[in-house]
């Protein structure tokens, strides 16, 4: 019987260390810096939906699909590859702001529908991820959409156009601040700044786009400029912007967009790198599957493009949901080289382990803790 249970506990081993090694070798596999690769999609097809990371998660609310609008609120969970559905907006609308404070997802302004026809809205509403449920807010001083909102010194602020407008959660209030000197498209935070980004382009078909960088610092209510990048051909857009911390990878903001070539209808993806602090731009990886009006979210330096449709269909839309691991990436923090990096404390990340480790893992302790009463027992056993 010890034999039969020698070889049982052997075979465990084997089959721990077997998996255990696989897994690491799947999950560096995955992790292929300045790669995309396709993970599951979201249930809901939709454009122009809210996006945002929240402790270790995606969020994606909002948004219009073929249906109309969309008060859908699903959540991603990076490490399983899975979505959950959660408590639906109470205001179904698209082309609203986003963003996260305190553990609450702020939904700012966006297109909705009375019945009888779209209109631009001024509404707040406000998710709990904790509670699973929604409130109501001051509303944003103006009606708008496009909206970009971005959290700095726990204070929240929304670009509309060319407007700003600050939000002060203990108190419910909003006040306007420094209007940027033009209109904002995308824009992401980077050290306690607002970087904001817009295309100015040739009105030639054979001329190029280049995007324009606006950065606002919250302390002294001011904008200044940063430096102007070539990106492509004349209507050339940028779509989305996620910015990394600098814990998993150099801090920065992707910026991401596609070429629109009119005489053959076909289009180009493009991914850029801004490094604020240096100023200076360069190319990354640029997205496999080219769209429209996709949303980014950033979850431990780790960027996820979703939804979106696809160009010069107009009805196509997508529930695609693309993972891009950025250039210097590391799971352990010390690991990460650039020079112009100084790694930080990150708030709340969560490990980087596959389900199948976990289950190697498992198995390799519990074979260990039968080897040891396996030989204890024997020890024991009289003669």
């Amino acid at each position: 019987m010890y034999k039969v249970f020698s070889l049982i506990l052997l075979s465990f081993l084997i089959f721990g260390l077997f998996t255990a090694v696989a897994s690491s070798v799947s999950a560096s596999s995955e992790l292929v810096k300045n790669f995309w690769n396709t993970k599951t999609s979201m249930s809901q097809t939709r454009i122009s939906f809210g996006a945002v990371g929240v402790d270790g998660f995606v969020y994606a609310i909002g948004g219009f699909t073929k249906s109309g609008y969309l008060g859908t609120n699903e959540r991603y969970d990076p490490i399983a590859n899975t979505w959950t559905t959660l408590a639906s907006m109470p205001t179904p609308r698209n082309d609203l702001a986003i963003v996260a404070c305190q553990d609450k997802i702020y939904c700012i302004g966006g297109i909705t529908s009375n019945g009888q026809g779209w209109f631009r809205c001024d509404v707040t509403e406000v998710y709990d991820t904790v509670t699973d449920s929604w409130s109501s807010k001051a509303s944003l001083p103006v009606n708008g959409s496009n909206l970009q909102a971005h959290v700095v010194d726990e204070k929240i602020f929304v670009i509309a156009g060319q407007r700003l407008f600050m939000y002060d959660s203990t108190i419910d209030s909003w006040i306007q601040k420094n209007s940027a000197p033009h209109g904002v498209m995308v824009s992401a935070v980077s050290d306690d700044k607002i970087v904001a980004f817009y295309v100015v382009e040739s009105h030639y078909l054979d001329d190029t786009s280049n995007v324009n960088v606006l950065i606002y610092d919250a302390k002294t209510d001011m904008w200044s400029e940063g430096k102007t990048q070539e990106i492509g051909v004349s209507g050339s857009r940028i779509e989305a912007a996620g910015a990394t911390s600098g814990v998993y990878a150099p801090k920065g903001i992707y910026v991401l967009g596609l070429e629109s070539f009119v005489t053959t209808r076909s289009v180009k993806q493009f991914t850029w790198f801004y490094d604020p602090i240096n100023d200076v731009w360069s190319s990354a990886k640029a997205m496999s599957i080219p769209r429209y009006s996709f949303s980014v979210a950033v979850v431990d330096d780790i960027l996820y493009a979703i939804g979106g449709s696809v160009p010069y269909t107009g009805i196509e839309f997508l529930a695609i949901n693309e993972r891009y691991v950025p250039i210097d990436y590391h799971t352990d923090p010390s690991h990460v080289t650039s020079p112009l990096v100084t790694p930080e404390s990150s708030g709340s990340s969560k490990p980087f382990l596959t389900y199948n480790a976990v289950v190697a893992l498992v198995i390799l302790t519990v074979s260990i803790v039968v080897a040891c009463l396996l030989v204890y027992f024997k020890k024991r056993k009289p003669v």
